[in-house]
């Protein structure tokens, strides 16, 4: 039964009464039936042939983390169900980069013989690849979430829900929880149904690292992946980033998001293919997870500090701004990381970002975007700019592009006029407060309700509080530099706010302050207590 607070929230979240308690449950039972989805049926009776007659099987992937988790559920699932000639290929992105080409299919016939190609993650663009497969007697199936060009590749079966003649109601399923739906069939038509929810794990992983929404069939995925990967018996490649990452308690879907998705991305960022990443996934050997978990964990620090460099210089670059667009092209930024520099650059400004660097290979610029909710990326820039690119994919809120290098002014150009066609309030978004309370009013009781609500992420966001009139009795600077402070309140109350401290300092240390932000359970030598973390910059002084 939901408590008082929790169907306020619901109601807040637009999840009408009749559908809170499904809605919180989430339970497998309401996994749509993956027949479905247009093209599942013909692909599992085409996967099932291949398997019987012993033919080669490969699977396409992406370097990303979707992109890695499609590949490995795909191979363990096919490895399970009998397919004994199976292979996978990711191109490197630094080489031929993203998604399934001409060069991937030389690539892979240097390798070995090819009867079957599963594309996961990627595909839907691939007019020529598909093609030239399909002219040297190679059956493809391509699995992919992204959105569609006005041509699509003359495979044998696609697999998109965002097919216009696909009846399937969830559209927002991320690349790997498209190939789970084709696991499930294989399954379902093998008898099994049960045997596929073994992979919701890997599923939930990459769906909240590729930043879909946490409705419908994907909170469901999540939700159950995420109860998998508490299991004791866990895969030895979840348990192995738990612990290198020293994640104490229950995995959850922040630690997809900012722990598990970093680790499974940094060798494709750094080092091009992520090769150590899907054998993490797909190893049973737990000595050896942790050290590869080690090892990726070394790469991601390296990244880490690589993007933090790189962040910097582009803020000190852009400076003060007001533009609707950010447009920023640098040389010898690290190819691997701009559309993490993108996302913190679009965190910062609030407005979408595109940042682009040098192609020397190509002789090319590339890059990534990242955007902001009600300015589609997909819709502005790969499509309302298709006439200034060699190249570009993506999808509402991310994308990836090819250009040449005289045509940065003119693509900067149009995407400042096509931002102006949008209302103000869609850039520079104030945050959402669900909620206004004092201390008092705070409780480890009121955590416990919050996080039975839970998945949060994108499209199902955590409840936003604005704390008022909180009297600091004491203060603590943290951090190397002091750059974050703990203030504690008459009851107890911790309210963090990193990298706020010289706000804090420069406002002379008031006795008063407000935030915004979310209250947890700080777990602690066995004792827990209340915190108040505030959100991005929100800490108010009063």
């Amino acid at each position: 039964m939901l408590t008082r607070f929790q169907e306020d929230f619901l109601e807040k979240r637009g999840i009408p009464a009749e559908e809170r308690e499904r809605f919180v449950k989430a339970e497998v039972a309401e996994l749509r039936e993956p027949g479905l989805l247009k093209g599942v049926l013909e692909a599992a009776a085409l996967i099932e042939a291949a398997i019987a007659a012993d033919k080669h099987i490969w699977i396409v992937g992406d370097f990303d983390a979707d992109g890695v988790t499609s590949t490995a559920l795909l191979l363990l699932a096919l490895k399970q169900l009998g397919a004994k000639n199976l292979n996978w290929y990711i191109n490197s992105r630094f080489e031929l980069g993203y998604g399934f080409q001409v060069g991937t299919l030389e690539e892979m016939a240097l390798q070995g013989a090819i009867d079957l190609i599963i594309t996961v993650d990627n595909g839907i663009s691939a007019l020529e690849a598909v093609r030239e497969a399909r002219a040297r007697g190679i059956d493809v199936i391509v699995t992919d979430h992204h959105d569609l060009a006005a041509e699509l590749p003359d495979a044998n079966v696609i697999i998109n829900p965002k097919q216009p003649d696909c009846l399937y109601p969830d559209k927002n399923l991320a690349g790997v929880g498209v190939a789970f739906k084709l696991v499930q069939q294989l399954f379902n038509g093998r008898k099994q149904p049960r045997q596929a929810l073994m992979y919701l794990d890997l599923a939930a992983m990459g769906t909240v690292a590729d930043v879909m929404t946490l409705v419908g069939e994907n909170r469901i995925i999540v939700k159950n992946g995420l109860t998998l990967m508490n299991w004791p018996q866990a895969r030895a490649g979840i348990k192995a980033i738990k612990q290198v990452f020293k994640i104490s308690g229950d995995i959850r879907a922040y630690h997809l998001g900012f722990m598990f998705g970093p680790a499974l991305n940094a060798q494709g960022r750094i080092v091009g293919i992520p090769t150590m990443a899907i054998e993490l996934l797909t190893t049973r050997d737990a000595a050896r997870a942790e050290k590869l978990a080690e090892e990726l964990h070394a790469i991601n620090c390296e990244r880490q500090e690589l993007t933090k460099a790189q962040v910097e210089q582009a803020m000190k670059y852009i400076g003060l701004t007001e533009k609707r667009f950010i447009v920023y092209y640098e040389a010898e930024l690290h190819e691997g990381i701009v559309g993490l520099i993108a996302g913190r650059v679009k965190e910062k400004y609030g407005v979408p970002t595109l940042v682009l660097t040098t192609d020397k290979e190509a002789g090319l610029v590339k890059g990534s975007a990242r955007s902001v909710s009600g300015f589609d990326i997909k819709e502005n820039l790969i499509d309302g700019c298709a006439d200034l690119l060699v190249r570009g994919g993506g999808h509402a809120m991310a994308a990836g592009v090819s250009l040449k290098e005289e045509n940065i002014p003119a693509l900067e150009a149009r995407l400042l006029e096509l931002a102006q066609q949008y209302p103000e309030e869609v850039f520079h978004p104030e945050p959402g407060v669900d909620f206004v309370m004092k201390e008092e009013e705070f409780s480890l009781q009121l955590v416990d309700e919050i996080e039975a609500l839970a998945p949060f992420g994108t499209g199902f966001p955590s409840p936003l509080f604005k704390l008022e009139q909180f009297f600091v009795q004491k203060k603590m600077y943290m951090g190397k530099e002091k750059q974050h402070v703990k203030l504690v309140g008459e009851r107890g109350v911790e309210l963090v706010a990193f990298g706020q401290a010289q706000l804090y300092r420069t406002a002379g240390e008031p006795n008063y302050v407000g935030g915004i932000g979310h209250p947890v359970k700080n777990e602690w030598q066995g004792r827990s207590s209340l915190q108040f973390n505030i959100k991005g910059e929100h800490l108010i002084v009063l």
